[in-house]
């Protein structure tokens, strides 16, 4: 059985959060692990997906 993480980037700086997005995707590529991450670009529509029951297994940065 494969564990998936669910990974939270939020941060209002598009540009940081784009590329920052990129790069743990790539980094969980390579290292051959299981995750689904998700970019917000403010805390409103972070806190959205959280009282709609999402769970988080790690919120960055």
């Amino acid at each position: 059985m494969t564990a998936v993480y669910r990974i939270a980037i939020c941060d209002d700086d598009r540009c940081f959060t784009d590329d920052f997005h990129k790069r743990i995707n790539k980094s969980l590529t390579e290292k051959n692990i299981d995750a689904e991450t998700e970019k917000f670009y403010d805390t409103a529509s972070f806190l959205e997906r959280i009282h709609k029951g999402i769970v988080f297994d790690l919120t960055m940065p």
